[in-house]
C-alpha cells in the first residue's frame, strides 16, 4: 500500500470516530506516534487553536481511535493530521 493511500485510510478512520455533535468548531493539527500494529502510543496538539477544549477534543479523538490502520513498512512512526470539527 502506498503511503498516500494509507494516510487516506487513517483520515477516514479518524473521521468515523469524530463526535457527531461537537460543540466546538475548528481545525486542530494533532501529531501522534504509533507502532507497527497501528496502536497510538502518544498524541499531542501540534498547532493550538487557542481553545483548550477543542485542542483536548482532538487529542482525545486520536487516542479513542487507536488502533489506526497498520502502516506500510518503512513509514515514519509519527504523523501530523488535521482534525476538522467543522464537518
Amino acid at each position: 500500500m502506498s503511503p498516500a493511500r494509507w494516510q487516506s485510510r487513517v483520515f477516514a478512520h479518524l473521521n468515523r470516530h469524530k463526535p457527531r455533535n461537537a460543540r466546538n468548531r475548528g481545525v486542530v493539527q494533532v501529531q501522534f506516534s504509533f507502532n507497527a500494529g497501528g496502536d497510538v502510543v502518544v498524541g499531542q496538539t501540534a498547532q493550538f487553536v487557542g481553545r483548550p477544549a477543542l485542542d483536548e477534543a482532538a487529542v482525545s479523538l486520536v487516542r479513542r481511535s487507536s488502533p489506526i490502520p497498520a502502516p506500510p513498512p518503512a513509514l515514519p512512526t509519527s504523523i501530523v493530521v488535521p482534525i476538522d470539527f467543522k464537518r
